[in-house]
């Protein structure tokens, strides 16, 4: 996956300018427009150009339970109710389903 055609393709399909963009993160123009020409950057700099963050929970298996609890909502909200979602993270070498 190319992070910053996909960042650049969701602030379109928002509507929103580079400037808007930068405004609501707090940086200037130009960070935003280097994020989306930039194919691979540290995934907590794109949330937070977003105006996003990870909050981190207790511990590691909290966290990725949050994280995917939200992908799962995320999922269901475009697709509807009624679609089956699994996400399968690895910790460690050990599989979490």
């Amino acid at each position: 996956m190319i992070i910053g055609k996909d960042l650049k393709e969701q602030r379109l399909y928002l509507g929103l300018s580079q400037s808007e963009v930068a405004r609501r993160a707090g940086v200037a123009r130009q960070t935003i427009n280097y994020l989306e020409r930039k194919p691979y950057i540290p995934f907590t700099t794109i949330l937070a150009a977003y105006g996003m963050c990870v909050v981190p929970a207790k511990t590691m298996r909290e966290s990725v339970d949050v994280l995917r609890e939200q992908i799962i909502d995320a999922v269901k909200d475009e697709l509807g109710d009624n679609c089956r979602v699994k996400i399968s993270v690895e910790l460690c070498g050990e599989e979490e389903g």
